[in-house]
């Protein structure tokens, strides 16, 4: 625990046990990008102002003047004596205000024995010190002093001078919100070896390099870190990029032992994953060296464990990836029969199913075993062996992927997008990359192709047109030829429809939505600088342009960037009134040149003598510290290569869901922070769908999409308007056939990008397709989806197999009503218990035959057996003594539902398949 930690332990027991009254002041803001304190002074336990070496309690709650600090609090010093020095301070240089000078003073007046500086800007009095263990000392001092304090403050009439309880608690919860956020972040690392006692080279291309050596810092290193693994000597530089996987721990044995060259000195080890093997090409400190962001690098310093920063571990992670690609050929699948699935889904993937998680296996040797154990045989395996690894392992992003058909057919390329990764939800070919897919289309090599499933060609020399085999290739499928398909992908509007529970939200979910996701390497710095901007309402673009430009005109602020970007982004015709607006709005009560009553919170503006407006800065550190965040995300961006950019909206329709909620409409301006309005304001809002098309054309090179969740449910006339011509492929932005209308409450005028893909999904048992709009299903491509068995073929409960159950409910279903109405391999995904089945029955899959059947338990008793519903004749009933024609009539038989359990439901299930004696009736 850093002892800025300890001190504030200290004194929120104080104030617990002793004085209510004891609101101190943690520190507010943090950069993340501190250089000496990556992540943050928080993220390492720095929680007041000050640094390692003392730190600063806040008492009174403004600034000291020109001083960076508050201007009146305790100083507390660690010593070498395992304790800590205290002092008072009160500190002023350069303040201003002849009210809060006079307080100073005053305060400092009341404590013998105080010293001054000789500018008489700064008063201190030494209170003494403490063991680190025992804070008697402070807390006695506190019982005597802070009431001076406090009752000096209330007596000098000057308002929020020292902290209330509500600021108090707020500045907690806020410390409390950015620890917790410092604990779920990564940290950096930089692991050094030297080549002379252990052949680093060896072990990470043999794969046996699963652990390193920590000799500091043991106590930081965690779970998710990431590294970057430097070698020392003659060819210094980073050799691999990998991930911590265990905390540091003694270990006695180690895979990578026999690489050592001298006996191990050190027995402490963090587990390590290699994420990018760099070993045959390693990026050299010759290289590099001059990069600004690796300045401060400690690569090649003394010692063995080094802190890095994101920043630096970015700039290789980005060098990687700018690294010259590698080229392969790849085949989809036997006779590339899963090229199209994977084209949609924007993967590439192989079979071998029965290895489970290929980055289990560190070495060849064991990928080698793994596949004798699977599938038999002594051969050699070389080709399967050699796919499997390299697909895990040598594949990297960046590199270019040559789809093959048989012996002689192209199919299309694509860049690798991600690393490796296991999907345990696919049915098969479950080891999967990301792809981006470039282009489709079908091209006859007119020579033959190599048989394997994955194939290395980037060395592969040409004789005639081409120095390499692969620019070959390449080159005829960027020809012009007949069979070759559009590079313009065209938009796809698309409805996954079927009966409840067969995955069309899952499959959104899990196929559609990652081919409209990046890593945020991936955009530019004027894709952030949008992005930011479009999230800032008005007041803070105003507040960003005040603090670059200092006291400025209106004028001046119309033009400054971030105001003009603004201005474009929105649908305001009149930015000009909408600033004067803002600033008037948000400006300070004690501004005697504004007279407007209905003011908005944060007040942070101020308007001069001679007209101009300036931004209050203590006001922004203290009410919204973000804003030097957002400056900081937008001058300095670096992308993260671990934070995702999503380039899709997702909404549901339902019966309320109107066109101002999905185009544009007039919204209510609404008070913040509790106030009340004295007028009622209102301001045209674009939509959800408005938004994405507004994002897809300011970034035409990247596909987006928006996915329509039970799209029937809305009326879908209303609710797309006039837009339900401009959806349809042909009448998009660009196309020949280009249409544009005037919106009516903007009256802009608009229409629909091409690179925007709308999908949606429907329930068939909801309401049928063909009870949608007629105009929307033609302008919509259908894909049905119906239940798959083969989802949970292999699944079973007590040797029920859950893929017959499934089959023989469906087959009675669509008997009774139609097979839109079956129900979906959902219900049964994950049932591996009695418990759990009869949960599902319960609970899913009866209430949704009670829905089918509109209360009709004999319909239910024919689907489900007589484990589930009882018949009660009803021919013991007497009716009361009256008469009336034909009463015995009445005496039909009726249906009850039978509640299962973990005990019943087996015996249920299998009177449902007729596996089961049915006992005879009474």
């Amino acid at each position: 625990m850093h002892f800025h930690q300890k001190i504030h332990n200290y004194l929120l027991e104080y104030r617990k046990k002793y004085n209510s009254n004891f609101n101190f002041i943690v520190r507010q803001n943090t950069s993340v990008n501190d250089k000496k304190y990556p992540g943050g002074k928080i993220a390492h336990g720095l929680v007041f102002q000050g640094t390692e070496n003392y730190c600063f309690v806040a008492l009174v709650d403004k600034s000291g003047g020109a001083n960076a600090t508050k201007s009146v609090g305790i100083i507390i010093k660690p010593t070498k004596k395992n304790s800590f020095n205290a002092i008072l301070d009160i500190v002023f240089p350069g303040e201003k205000d002849v009210d809060l000078i006079n307080f100073y003073k005053t305060l400092a007046s009341k404590f013998d024995g105080i010293s001054w500086d000789k500018k008489g800007t700064r008063a201190y009095l030494q209170i003494g010190e403490f063991p680190e263990n025992n804070p008697t000392l402070l807390y006695n001092w506190l019982d005597v002093n802070f009431p001076i304090l406090r009752e000096t403050a209330l007596e000098s009439g000057i308002e929020n001078l020292i902290p209330n309880a509500e600021r108090f608690y707020k500045l907690q919860k806020k410390l409390e919100r950015k620890l917790l956020e410092a604990s779920k972040q990564e940290n950096y690392w930089i692991f050094q070896g030297n080549p002379k006692v252990f052949d680093f080279e060896a072990a990470i291309g043999d794969g046996s390099l699963d652990n390193f050596t920590v000799s500091s810092h043991k106590d930081k290193i965690k779970i998710g870190d990431k590294v970057i693994i430097w070698l020392a000597g003659d060819k210094a530089g980073c050799y691999a990029l990998a991930e911590i996987t265990s905390e540091p721990k003694k270990v006695s044995v180690s895979r990578d032992d026999k690489h050592w060259k001298v006996n191990d000195p050190n027995d402490t080890k963090a587990g390590i994953r290699i994420t990018h093997n760099l070993f045959k090409n390693p990026i050299l400190w010759d290289d590099i060296r001059e990069y600004e962001e690796l300045e401060n690098f400690k690569g090649g310093n003394q010692g063995t464990n080094f802190l890095a920063t994101n920043e630096e571990y970015n700039a290789i992670f980005n060098m990687i990836s700018h690294q010259d690609p590698s080229y392969w050929i790849y085949s989809p699948g036997r006779n590339a029969e899963h090229w199209d699935e994977f084209y949609n889904e924007g993967i590439m993937a192989i079979g071998w199913d029965d290895l489970g998680d290929l980055s289990k296996y560190a070495t060849k040797d064991e990928v080698y075993e793994a596949l004798k154990k699977a599938y038999g045989g002594d051969g050699s395996k070389k080709n399967n062996l050699a796919a499997n690894y390299e697909f895990c392992n040598q594949i990297k992003i960046g590199d270019v992927v040559i789809v093959k058909r048989g012996r002689g057919e192209l199919l299309g390329y694509g860049q690798v997008s991600s690393d490796y990764y296991h999907d345990e939800k696919r049915v098969n070919y479950r080891s999967c990359r990301k792809v981006d897919w470039k282009l489709k289309g079908t091209w006859d090599t007119g020579h033959s192709l190599v048989l394997k499933t994955l194939t290395d060609i980037t060395k592969y020399k040409e004789k005639k047109d081409h120095e390499f085999y692969y620019e070959r290739l390449l080159s005829i499928m960027d020809s012009e030829t007949e069979n070759k398909s559009q590079i313009l992908i065209e938009s796809k509007n698309q409805i996954l429809f079927g009966p409840p529970g067969t995955g069309k939200t899952y499959a959104l979910k899990q196929n559609y939505f990652p081919l409209y996701t990046t890593k945020e390497t991936s955009i530019t710095a004027e894709n952030n600088f949008e992005t930011v901007v479009k999230g800032c309402s008005w007041w803070e673009v105003i507040a960003v342009a005040l603090i670059q430009l200092g006291t400025s005109k209106v004028n001046d602020i119309y033009n400054h960037k971030w105001v003009q970007k603004k201005a474009e982004l929105s649908n305001s015709k009149t930015v000009k009134p909408t600033l004067w607006g803002q600033l008037q709005s948000h400006t300070v009560e004690s501004c005697e040149f504004v007279n407007v009553k209905s003011k908005q919170q944060p007040l942070i503006f101020n308007k001069t003598e001679n007209s101009s407006w300036e931004v209050i800065t203590e006001e922004i550190e203290n009410q919204i510290p973000e804003l030097y965040d957002l400056i900081e995300k937008v001058d300095n961006f670096k992308p993260d290569a671990n934070k995702v950019i999503e380039r899709f909206k997702f909404v549901t329709f339902h019966q309320s869901f109107s066109y101002e909620d999905f185009i544009e409409g007039i919204k209510p301006i609404m008070p913040e922070n509790g106030e009340v309005a004295e007028d009622l304001g209102y301001k045209i809002e674009d939509g959800v769908f408005k938004e994405i098309c507004k994002d897809a054309a300011l970034d035409p090179d990247n596909r987006y999409a928006i996915f329509i969740d039970e799209i029937n449910r809305g009326n879908v006339s209303a609710i797309f308007g006039e837009l339900i011509t401009l959806i349809e492929t042909d009448k998009r932005t660009g196309t020949v056939n280009e249409m544009r209308i005037t919106l009516p409450y903007s009256k802009k005028t608009f229409s629909v990008p091409s690179n925007l893909d709308i999908y949606g999904t429907m329930n068939t048992a909801d309401r049928s397709v063909e009870a949608l709009d007629t105009a929307l299903r033609r302008r919509f491509e259908f894909k049905e989806m119906m239940p798959d068995l083969d989802v949970i073929k292999d699944e079973d409960v007590d040797g029920i197999l859950l893929s017959d159950v499934l089959k023989t409910i469906n087959e009675r279903i669509e008997l009774l009503i139609d097979r839109d109405h079956t129900i979906g391999h959902s219900y049964f995904v994950n049932v591996n218990t009695a418990q759990k089945l009869a949960n599902a029955f319960n609970n899913k899959i009866v209430p949704l035959l009670q829905e089918y059947f509109y209360g009709d338990y004999g319909k239910i008793g024919l689907v489900l057996g007589k484990g589930f519903v009882d018949k009660v004749k009803n021919d013991s009933i007497e009716f009361a003594s009256f008469d009336y024609e034909n009463a015995e009539d009445f005496k039909t038989a009726t249906f009850i539902l039978k509640q299962a359990d973990g005990a019943s439901v087996i015996e249920a299930v299998k009177l449902l398949l007729g596996t089961a004696k049915i006992k005879e009736e009474e």
